[in-house]
């Protein structure tokens, strides 16, 4: 703790907001990176059974709602569901 306090005392006021607004952007890209590589397993899930979509109320909510938007059946929701874990990855690798 000593330490900290140290470090506090030789920067300015700059550049204590800019340590601050650092680690909340670090914190955003560990979550980011952390949304990212949990949505492959429950995707895969999916992708080997694809009867969940039927009986998981979360997947019948996205289901419904994907419905609106023009698709139709489960191999489609496949698609649309393949894209947004690829887009999720995309936005989590492009903050490393």
């Amino acid at each position: 703790m000593k330490s900290f306090k140290k470090l506090l005392f030789l920067l300015t006021i700059k550049e204590r907001k800019d340590a601050v607004t650092l680690m909340i952007l670090i914190l955003l890209m560990a979550l980011l990176d952390t949304i990212g590589v949990a949505s492959i397993l429950p995707f895969v899930t999916v992708l080997v059974n694809p009867e969940l979509i039927e009986s998981n109320f979360i997947l019948i909510r996205l289901f419904q709602i994907t419905n609106i938007f023009g698709v139709e059946n489960e191999q489609q929701f496949l698609f649309v569901l393949g894209l947004f874990v690829l887009i999720l990855l995309i936005i989590s690798l492009s903050f490393n």
